[in-house]
């Protein structure tokens, strides 16, 4: 009687083990693959951070103000306080107007937005949000 009792315990202990060593080497490739699509969407996040990070901003924002300041182009600095972002606000006149607004649509610069309004018949007011 106890002999038979080993024997069912013998084999429920190896159905255990046949069991677990089929399913531990799928269930450890299907963590694996789980682990590399969240890294590489990690990794993605991490490259986006980097992309839109404040330094980056600033780098964009410090590169626009250079622009105008070589070419003596009077500016003025707001800082918004429900954005939460500095707003360089630029009066031109038409002649102008086209070669900055092109300046900044071309030099690859990263802005929150920007907004462009008539002001008078021969100026227009052109606002960059960092």
């Amino acid at each position: 009687m106890i002999y038979r009792y080993n024997v069912i315990g013998f084999l429920v202990l190896c159905t255990i083990w046949f069991g677990l060593t089929l399913y531990f080497p799928s269930a450890i490739e299907q963590n694996e693959k789980e682990y590399l699509e969240k890294k590489e969407l990690v990794s993605k996040y991490n490259t986006l951070k980097e992309k839109y990070s404040k330094d980056k901003l600033k780098q964009n924002k410090a590169k626009i103000l250079e622009f105008l300041e070589i070419f003596d182009i009077p500016y003025k600095v707001k800082k918004s306080k429900r954005l939460k972002k500095d707003i360089v606000s630029v009066e031109l006149e038409y002649a102008n107007a086209n070669k900055i607004i092109s300046y900044v649509l071309n030099a690859n610069i990263q802005v929150h937005s920007m907004k462009i309004e008539k002001v008078s018949e021969y100026k227009i007011l052109f606002e960059v949000v960092f």
